[in-house]
C-alpha cells in the first residue's frame, strides 16, 4: 500500500501544482494586468484625440482668420490696380491734350502736325470707381482728374 500511496501522492501533488489555485491566480493576474494596460492605452488615446480636437478647433479659427485677411488683401490689390490704371489714363489724357495744343499751334505756324489724331485710352471704368471724370482730348489739357486722384490717394 505504501508503494501505491507514494506515487499516488506524487500525482495528486503534481495535479495540484498544475491546476491548483496558484495557477488560476496567476492567470487572473495576467488578465488583470492586460486589462489594466488596455485601460491605460485607451486613456492615452482618448487624451490624444482630445488634444487633436483642440488643435483642429484652433486651426479652424486660424483658417477663418486667414481667409478674411486674404479677401481683404485681394480687395486692396484690386483697388491698387484700379488706382494705377486711372493714374495712367489721366496722365495719357494730359499728354494727348498737350500734343493737341502743340499740333494746333504748329498747324498754322509751320503748316504741319507733329502727333496727329490722338486716340483716347480706355481705363476700363477704373476712374469711375473713384468718382473721377476724365477730360478726354481736352484743349488745353486739365489736371483736375489728377488732382482729384491725388486727394483720394492722400486720404
Amino acid at each position: 500500500m505504501k508503494r501505491t500511496l507514494i506515487p499516488m501522492m506524487l500525482v495528486v501533488g503534481l495535479l495540484a501544482v498544475l491546476f491548483g489555485p496558484s495557477g488560476a491566480f496567476a492567470t487572473g493576474t495576467k488578465h488583470q494586468a492586460r486589462a489594466g494596460a488596455q485601460k491605460s492605452e485607451i486613456a492615452s488615446i482618448q487624451k490624444q484625440v482630445a488634444d487633436l480636437g483642440a488643435q483642429v478647433k484652433a486651426l479652424t479659427a486660424q483658417v477663418k482668420t486667414l481667409k478674411k485677411q486674404t479677401a481683404m488683401q485681394l480687395n486692396y490689390i484690386i483697388s491698387i490696380y484700379d488706382q494705377e490704371t486711372c493714374l495712367a489714363t489721366l496722365t495719357a489724357d494730359a499728354f494727348q491734350g498737350t500734343w493737341l495744343v502743340i499740333d494746333k499751334v504748329a498747324q498754322p505756324a509751320l503748316n504741319t502736325t507733329f502727333f496727329g489724331s490722338p486716340s483716347p485710352v480706355d481705363d476700363k471704368g477704373a476712374c469711375g470707381k473713384f468718382k473721377i471724370t476724365r477730360s478726354l482730348l481736352q484743349v488745353p489739357p486739365t489736371l483736375a482728374g489728377l488732382a482729384k486722384m491725388m486727394v483720394w490717394l492722400q486720404s
